[in-house]
């Protein structure tokens, strides 16, 4: 028997087919995630890509986009990294969040890229990078979840 067919294992062993639709529907839904203006641009088996573009409702005065928007795309494209493999009946929660702030970004999107590092049945790991639209590396993030058959 595969992991993966391991009713107690949280994943499958590629992108849940089902899954992009909602990872871009929890994006439509969720109020935070409409107001900045999230855009889910890819996701693949452990992988996730997400997008802000550069907007008055974003940014802070001088017009740089606000460090908790870096902290927000860093959560969310690790989780979505990790939720695309996840079986149905399992859920995710933050546990941990670093954030590194390298350059701030005064012009053009923030788009982060989100990458499992390990998944295991209870904690899941993941790693983040923020690039400017020039392509530069403005920022890194890490975060560890909970992975749980409860909604958390």
């Amino acid at each position: 028997m595969t992991k993966a067919q391991d009713e107690t294992w949280p994943y499958f062993d590629d992108v849940n087919p089902t899954r992009e639709d909602k990872l871009r529907q929890i994006i439509a839904e969720l109020a935070l995630f409409r107001n900045l203006g999230l855009q889910l641009v890819r996701v693949d088996k452990d992988y996730s890509k997400i997008r802000v573009p550069h907007s008055e409702d974003v940014v802070r005065p001088g017009g740089v986009i606000h460090g908790g928007v870096h902290a927000v795309l860093i959560d969310t494209a690790v989780g979505h990294a990790i939720l695309s493999t996840i079986k149905r009946g399992f859920f995710i929660a933050t546990i941990q969040m670093q954030t590194k702030y390298f350059a701030p970004v005064t012009s053009g999107g923030l788009t982060c890229e989100g990458k499992v590092i390990r998944k295991g049945r209870t904690v899941a790991h993941g790693d983040a990078f923020l690039y400017n639209d020039e392509g530069g590396l403005v920022g890194q993030g890490s975060c560890v979840y909970a992975v749980t058959r409860r909604p958390v």
